[in-house]
């Protein structure tokens, strides 16, 4: 009997060789596949088109799950207060505006060329969520998005006062807290019709070329202080 059965095992594995090998050969195949589809290009990196719709799947759920699993709970750290959701208003204004707007709702130049519509705050707002997922969202940034992280460049506190400031929602705001949110969008400055003009073009360094490229260094204005810990 034992020997039966060590048969009809042996026949059974050989029965099942062909089957792991497609199988292992289908695998290859479909690696080989992305790869080709990637190395060539035919997955467009160019950031004024529409990523395809496998792509923002991928990022929504990675998003969700990543927040579910990382973003802080109550009782948070910092606490909401008056003269935090001015510094947190001020600080949105001076750093976030240009990306998600101020009172009017119309997009920022900068705004309405991002693949990733980066939302307007006015008309979308985000004070339905809780104040520890919008913390996250800010320190962390957003992977395949233009959402930049702020944490190590603003400190905890002024991070929390901003996510307070965008919970409290905007028709509750203290009058400076209104006003900054009111200020106009800091936009770039552009020269008109800088595209078709040959005189706004960057000009060669060919009349020198030992010389170095020049660089306008960044002017950094004063963070107000954040607020205290609860």
């Amino acid at each position: 009997m034992a020997i039966a059965w060590a048969a009809r095992l042996e026949g059974k594995e050989k029965r099942m060789r062909p089957f792991f090998a497609g199988v292992l050969l289908a695998l290859v195949l479909v690696v080989a596949a992305g790869y080709l589809v990637i190395a060539n290009g035919l997955i467009s990196a160019r950031g004024d088109e529409r990523p395809s719709g496998f792509e923002r799947w991928a990022a929504r759920i990675s998003l969700n799950k990543t927040i579910a699993r990382e973003a802080p709970a109550e009782p948070y750290p910092f606490s909401s207060s008056e003269a935090g959701i001015i510094e947190g208003a001020q600080l949105y204004a001076a750093h976030c505006s240009i990306c998600h707007g101020n009172a009017d709702g119309d997009p920022s130049l900068i705004a309405s060329g991002f693949a990733i519509h980066a939302p307007q705050f006015a008309k979308h707002g985000v004070d339905d969520d809780p104040a520890g997922e919008t913390y996250w969202k800010i320190e962390h940034g957003i992977h395949w998005t233009a959402m930049p992280a702020f944490g190590g460049r603003l400190t905890e506190a002024q991070i929390w006062n901003i996510a307070f400031f965008l919970k409290t929602g905007f028709e509750k705001l203290p009058p400076a807290a209104e006003a900054a949110w009111k200020q106009p969008v800091p936009e770039p400055t552009l020269a008109p019709n800088a595209s078709a003009s040959p005189s706004a073009s960057a000009t060669p360094s060919s009349a020198n070329p030992t010389a170095a490229p020049t660089t306008s260094a960044p002017t950094d204005a004063p963070a107000p202080a954040g607020s205290g810990p609860a």
